[in-house]
């Protein structure tokens, strides 16, 4: 049989195949994405003793967390708050690799200097007026830190 005669004789069976096959090829795919995740705990054997480490860290501090930082009498003008910024950015040597512990490290005067230098150009006012209630204290003066987990 000729090839375009066959495509046309069966041409309407074929496409109501098709767009009945169309959902179920969806729903599928959506069915794998859905299943698709790399989480290291589903991969690492039960008995290994950073299995043990990794899921205790879980139970404790959950997964991408945060950690605030502040004391009684941490100002703005509290030259502590850099001091600490810095050795919370520095990588700490477990089991004989550097690991940096935290991803980002903010501080309220740095992100005071970034929204008043930055692209916004806010003035010191308005930046401390978007932080205050988060990392400025309602005293305009109080401040803290923030250190991302990595």
């Amino acid at each position: 049989m000729n090839l375009r005669l066959w495509i046309s004789r069966y041409r309407g069976p074929w496409l109501l195949l098709l767009l009945l096959a169309i959902p179920i090829v969806v729903w599928g795919a959506k069915q794998a994405w859905d299943s698709n995740t790399n989480r290291v705990e589903d991969w690492l054997p039960p008995g290994f003793e950073e299995t043990k480490q990794l899921i205790w860290f879980f139970e404790r501090f959950g997964t991408d967390e945060l950690l605030m930082v502040s004391w009684e009498g941490c100002t703005l003008e509290d030259p502590r708050l850099e001091r600490l910024r810095d050795k919370l950015k520095v990588p700490t040597r477990i089991n004989g690799q550097p690991t940096v512990l935290f991803d980002q490290v903010l501080t309220g005067p740095q992100l005071i200097a970034e929204l008043t230098e930055g692209d916004l150009n806010l003035t010191t006012r308005q930046a401390m007026r978007r932080l205050q209630g988060w990392l400025i204290g309602p005293d305009a003066d109080t401040t803290g830190l923030l250190a991302i987990v990595s």
